[in-house]
């Protein structure tokens, strides 16, 4: 595993990058001064110029951007694995280079929706982290970069000999984007991968899809990846990256056949608090440890 920081600030004053191989790059960056979570911005460098997947803070796009045109590396593409304010919020940084912004097609009415209920977001959320979030801040400044390409189940794009085949998932959001690059071995899964219990939601926020997430992290294992790139942790072992994805799996599917079923056997919401306990093994796992 990648180290993972704390202490990460909103607003660095130097690009701490972190080099995971030759051709991929990713910074950490900080989440409302939450250390139980963070997101990376990641690029991937081709012979034709750059991919930059999830733009997430405008301060550390705008010192990427310069780093990039000191060496002479074009962004041509944006990729949002979902549209996050912490995986979006930085894309205006490059938006004079035109490049192609892609997203899943469940992004457009998504990022409309949260315009329209931006108070009340940066209420619920200020609720959630236990920081007052006031209006405007650094990642609020600009309007939501809309992308310019769509899709529904499958889209791919070849830069520089390197293939990005992206498809479509649901976890937190209906709107996820899974990227798999196989000259790399690598694979870009958003908050898809987290580095403690996964956030399946919370009472002012519509419940996630466990089912779903855990269909997309099936098939992500399928993919044999030898590096895994989360919106909260980065893999660089093959079995690491296993034991972390099955933990998730098994997780996502116990709570889901075990919700349903309470709910069929006509138990309500607090029988079902009292009730459901993780097995063993999954309440002591080290990947699942519940401080997000």
């Amino acid at each position: 595993m990648l180290e993972r920081k704390t202490g990460i600030p909103l607003a660095p004053q130097e690009l701490d990058k972190q080099k995971i191989t030759s051709d991929i790059y990713t910074v950490q960056c900080g989440v409302v001064r939450q250390d139980a979570h963070t997101e990376y911005t990641s690029w991937v460098i081709t012979d034709d110029g750059v991919v930059i997947i999830d733009p997430g803070s405008y301060r550390v796009c705008t010192m990427l951007r310069e780093e990039l045109d000191k060496a002479g590396q074009p962004v041509k593409y944006l990729i949002y694995t979902h549209t996050h304010g912490d995986h979006i919020g930085g894309a205006a940084a490059f938006l004079d280079q035109e490049p192609k912004v892609i997203a899943h097609e469940n992004t457009l009415e998504r990022l409309r929706r949260y315009e329209v209920s931006a108070g009340y977001i940066r209420r619920i959320n200020s609720i959630q982290f236990h920081f007052n979030i006031p209006a405007g801040t650094p990642r609020r400044r600009f309007p939501p970069v809309y992308p310019t390409d769509t899709y529904h189940q499958e889209y791919r794009f070849e830069l520089g000999g390197k293939t990005f085949e992206l498809f479509h998932a649901k976890g937190e959001t209906d709107d996820f984007t899974v990227i798999w690059v196989p000259q790399l071995k690598a694979i870009f899964l958003g908050d898809l991968l987290e580095a403690s219990f996964p956030n399946l939601g919370n009472p002012f926020k519509v419940m996630r899809y466990a089912r779903e997430w855990a269909i997309a992290l099936e098939k992500a294992l399928a993919l044999k990846p030898e590096f895994a790139i989360g919106g909260d942790c980065i893999l660089t072992d093959n079995k690491e990256i296993n034991e972390v994805l099955s933990v998730n799996i098994e997780l996502f599917n116990y709570l889901e056949s075990s919700v349903v079923r309470a709910a069929n056997d006509g138990h309500n919401l607090e029988q079902m608090i009292e009730e459901i306990q993780l097995p063993p093994h999954l309440a002591d796992s080290p990947y699942l440890k519940q401080v997000y």
